[in-house]
């Protein structure tokens, strides 16, 4: 029985998957529809078994070009029958391939394991394992481990020669996807670590597969840290990029068994030689594999040992094009230092980079570090497009900014993971602004979930809910004038009017993608409520900012209460500021913003056609705890302004408060008042009228289209 006779389904499902990540200009002599009916044939043949026959098969490609060769006799199939020896059937139909697009199939597996399957099997053996991995969403699933490994301590090359030339194909070692919301059963093949030392021995100083481009190794808890003595053989000098992850999770006693169950197939790793071991393979790939594009390696728990053999590794490779140095692991101990931004500016061809810093490990003369001169941007990260930075407060990231140029920044992402004072996001909006990328920056993302604290110091200690995020804050960002994705997500009110909408769609004509995100559970706990209300509060009945007020952004006036799950303040946006955005730019697709959706003050829908001009596809509209009174007029009214298909989303957070209203819920802290009343009927009244206008936007839309159709054709 041939190797593709005996792979199992999800190995199929997961080089088919492989086989689209492919780059074509790999492969000049196989077309892109070559691998496309590749991947269907093998999503067809990792199908349960009883269902293939009954469904249709994938029509093979026709050979593009006589110059392809023919097949080789290992891929002369004949057609098992169904589930025999667990291959799967169906495998007749890529006898239709020309052979070389048939060896893409070893281009790029989940693990040197599937090499197995082209010996016989008299020379190894499967172990296996069914681990219950628990429920989600009421499911069981269930993970199958296959362990590989030889029958003799004494193989040698002869006993090899299948293995081996299909080893040589291989390009890419890609890991194991994800496929529990697929199926209850999910297999994993992996090769034991004595398979890597038995290799080493048979190969000497070769490569196991020196074509390999592409390692990806995760070594979770069903594996021990020895596997990494024998992954050098998978080095060479085509090796460009090298992701590797280990983690020991702990505190589930299942996982705990599970480990201890699989520790009976593995020779046992002594802990105190992992630090060694790694030093040794990291070293190992320096000297094989010296010209690195991309590369991640992370493991916890680290040593320093470990984390100066990482940072060496890194320090060698001047031809890093992609590099991920940061795990947002709590506690997590991969953090840049000084030393590391400075080797990272003058890279000449990084354009990737994402790194975690913590402000409180910086010395504080960092700024003599980290730049020869503040104001040459040619020494900093010259050819930089993606920034991905994770921090513990916007602080030090702001500081650090001016000091490290990006001429030709497109991308920029931070996920700040602790509590940020208000008064930060004001000079850090200010920094990013000021950069040399103002005018290249297409993406922005800011991230900052946990709590947003009070630039006011009050000494009760008592909560200090922030001033909203406006126009002040907001406008330094009107300079990137080709940005096309602004998305921020803070555990923060935001204070946006139409006004300042219409100075973004303006300025960013380019925008596809503008969301003000938050967490709907941003309120302080009910308990924190019994302070005393400031006198700058516009409403201290409930001790709630009046957005329409004075100095809500950045002005320093807070209101010692924050509004509890009772208390809800109407947005000041409304739908004409739906209105500049798709009337100045027309990529736009994804909105979230909470908005007045009062069509009183707004013209009907046909008559915004007209001065919108083409309408933008809308993809999503998310309007968070935006009020509607008139759902059929909105519906209307979006109409005119978005094209709107049967796949376009749209959303608000009053429908989750109502559904957990209509379940019965308690409604959270209910004031004697009865402010707690009063908040749980806005759920059910714009909840229902959101979900009219969900339901009748289409119709809409069909009518349109029906009478566009008509005035097109007469």
């Amino acid at each position: 029985m041939s190797f593709v006779e005996r792979l199992p389904p999800d190995v199929w499902q997961e080089i088919g998957h492989a086989i689209l990540d492919l780059q074509s200009y790999q492969y000049p002599s196989i077309g892109r529809k070559t691998l496309i009916a590749l991947a269907a044939t093998c999503k067809y043949l990792s199908g349960p078994a009883l269902n293939r026959t009954q469904e249709n098969p994938p029509k093979a490609h026709v050979p593009e070009s006589p110059k392809m060769g023919p097949k080789g006799p290992e891929n002369q199939f004949a057609t098992p029958e169904s589930g025999q020896n667990g291959g799967p059937a169906g495998c007749e139909f890529l006898v239709d391939f020309p052979g070389s697009s048939l060896n893409v199939l070893y281009h790029a597996v989940p693990d040197i394991a599937v090499l197995f399957y082209s010996l016989p099997d008299e020379l190894y053996k499967r172990e296996r394992i069914v681990l219950d991995t628990g429920g989600n969403m009421g499911a069981q699933f269930y993970e199958e481990v296959i362990v590989f490994t030889f029958t003799r301590d004494d193989v040698n090359k002869a006993d090899l020669v299948r293995f081996l030339v299909n080893a040589q194909r291989v390009k890419a070692i890609v890991g194991t996807f994800e496929y529990y919301a697929r199926s209850p059963v999910r297999s994993t093949l992996l090769a034991a670590p004595m398979v890597y030392t038995t290799l080493a021995r048979v190969l000497a100083t070769s490569p196991l597969c020196p074509s390999l481009c592409r390692l990806h190794y995760d070594r979770g808890e069903l594996t021990p840290f020895s596997v990494f003595r024998g992954l050098y053989i998978l080095f060479s000098s085509t090796l460009k990029h090298f992701f590797v992850s280990s983690s020991e999770q702990r505190g589930e006693e299942s996982r705990r068994r599970r480990r201890l169950s699989l520790d009976e197939l593995y020779t046992q790793s002594n802990p105190a030689e992992d630090e060694g071991t790694l030093c040794d393979m990291l070293a190992k790939l320096r000297e094989r594999s010296p010209h690195m594009q991309s590369f991640y390696v992370i493991v916890e728990p680290s040593t320093s040992a470990m984390i100066s053999a990482t940072l060496a590794a890194i320090f060698d490779f001047r031809q890093l094009v992609t590099l991920d140095y940061h795990t947002v692991l709590e506690g997590g101990q991969y953090l840049a230092n000084p030393a590391f931004i400075a080797h990272c500016a003058q890279l000449p061809c990084l354009r990737d980079l994402r790194i975690e810093i913590d402000d409180t490990s910086w010395p504080s003369d960092w700024r003599l570090q980290v730049a020869p001169s503040q104001t040459d941007a040619s020494l900093s990260f010259p050819r930089l497009r993606q920034f991905n930075v994770v921090v513990k407060t916007l602080a030090l990231l702001t500081d650090l900014l001016p000091y490290v140029g990006f001429p030709i920044l497109e991308e920029l992402s931070v996920y700040a993971v602790g509590n940020i004072p208000r008064d930060e996001f004001h000079p850090f909006f200010a920094a990013v602004a000021a950069l040399p990328a103002q005018h290249t920056l297409r993406s922005f993302h800011l991230t900052a979930t946990k709590s947003v604290v009070s630039s006011a110091a009050t000494s009760s200690g008592c909560y200090m809910h922030p001033s909203p995020i406006g126009a002040e804050t907001l406008e330094p960002m009107l300079v990137m004038s080709h940005l096309q994705c602004f998305v921020v997500f803070l555990r923060c009110p935001y204070d946006i009017d139409d006004t300042l909408l219409r100075r973004m769609a303006l300025a960013w004509p380019e925008l596809t993608k503008l969301e003000f995100l938050r967490n709907p559970y941003h309120e302080p706990n009910p308990s924190q409520r019994q302070c005393t209300i400031d006198q700058n509060c516009q409403d201290d009945q409930f001790g709630v900012y009046r957005l329409g007020g004075t100095g809500v952004d950045g002005g320093g006036f807070d209101c010692t209460v924050g509004p509890p799950k009772g208390v809800w303040c109407r947005p000041r946006a409304t739908l004409l500021g739906l209105f500049y955005l798709a009337q100045h730019c027309a990529g736009l697709g994804e909105i979230a913003l909470d908005i007045d959706a009062n069509t009183a003050i707004m013209p009907p829908g046909r008559a915004l056609e007209s001065s919108v001009g083409r309408r933008p596809c809308l993809k999503m509209l998310s309007l968070g705890y935006s009020p509607v009174e008139d759902p059929d007029a909105v519906a209307a009214f979006l109409t005119g302004l978005f094209r709107i298909d049967p796949s376009t989303d749209i959303r608000t957070l009053w429908a989750d408060d109502d559904y957990h209203f209509m379940n019965g819920d308690p409604p959270g802290a209910e004031l004697e008042d009865g402010t707690g009343r009063e908040w749980w009927q806005k759920p059910i009244k714009y909840g229902k009228g959101w979900r009219t206008v969900k339901r009748v936007v289409r119709t809409f839309e069909a009518v349109r289209m029906e009478e566009r159709a008509e005035r097109r054709w007469g």
